[in-house]
């Protein structure tokens, strides 16, 4: 019986080895990276009361935010939320966000490269009101 155990648990460590080699030189592993999953932040108007949900308003908050051309808190009086936003597919790979928020009027371009969206601020023009609010 002992013979029996030892070719059985010699088997059994060959196996583990080989799947351990095997899934060592996996290459398609390694070349995909994990999907992440992408959580769009929640839109709040001036009176703090959650609006209905556009993606492409809640996507324009997100870019705002990765670009730093917002703020979160309450500076000045009052704060900068998306009013209105629109994406425009220009071709593959490719999109434009304009977004107009309560500051300030911004253009955001995308390209994708190797899975993952890099977003370019095209222009931002701030409202010549912005500093007439900020005082009063």
């Amino acid at each position: 019986a002992k013979p029996i155990v030892g070719l059985a648990d010699a088997f059994t460590h060959a196996s583990m080895a080989f799947r351990d080699v095997a899934t060592g030189i996996n290459l398609l592993e390694k070349r995909l990276g994990r999907v992440k999953r992408r959580k769009l932040p929640y839109l709040f108007g001036l009176d703090n009361r959650l609006t209905p949900f556009l993606y492409s308003n809640a996507r324009c908050m997100q870019l705002l935010k990765e670009l730093k051309e917002i703020e979160d808190k309450d500076l000045g009086g009052y704060r900068d939320c998306v009013v209105w936003s629109e994406c425009l597919k220009l071709e593959a790979g490719k999109e434009l966000y304009i977004c107009c928020t309560t500051k300030k009027m911004v253009c955001i371009e995308l390209h994708k490269e190797d899975s993952s969206l890099e977003p370019q601020l095209m222009w931002s023009m701030p409202f010549p009101w912005d500093e007439d609010l900020a005082d009063a």
